[in-house]
């Protein structure tokens, strides 16, 4: 699990949540990274997104540019949604991804971001966090 402290987020039954945060981290040893959220019981709906920094890591302060890894997700049921694996991040410099989850549960459940890696580690960095926020759902009608 990536955030450890706690390690999960508790969702109520019935509701839907925000979920944003921004993971900064230095990659010990090249290698992918698949990243996962797993929930203890599956919500209705999982959408979001996710952007990461290229796989060489993360631009200079001088102004250099990148072209970021970007993810899209959409699930209805699924305890477990995945991106695809990452290419091989470089080694020993410092990478961050940003992300923002809407969840909507059915029952209670935990939330968890996890990082699975080909090789190597990945040592969380000063500045990464997450939030949750709690928010009312729609009063329009949708096709699920």
């Amino acid at each position: 699990d990536v955030f450890t402290s706690p390690s999960s987020l508790s969702l109520v039954a019935g509701s839907t949540y925000l979920i944003e945060g921004r993971l900064y981290f230095l990659k010990t040893t090249a290698g992918t990274i698949l990243w996962t959220n797993t929930f203890s019981s599956a919500p209705t709906l999982f959408i979001g997104e996710s952007a990461q920094t290229a796989i060489t890591g993360m631009a200079a302060a001088t102004g250099a540019t990148f072209t970021p890894l970007a993810v899209n997700y959409y699930a209805q049921g699924a305890a477990s949604v995945a991106s695809a694996a990452t290419g091989s991040l470089t080694t020993a410099v410092n990478h961050c991804i940003f992300f923002r989850f809407t969840v909507t549960t059915n029952l209670a459940c935990n939330w968890r971001l996890r990082a699975t890696q080909s090789a190597g580690t990945i040592t969380p960095l000063a500045g990464s966090y997450y939030t949750i926020t709690e928010v009312y759902p729609s009063t329009g009608t949708f096709v699920a």
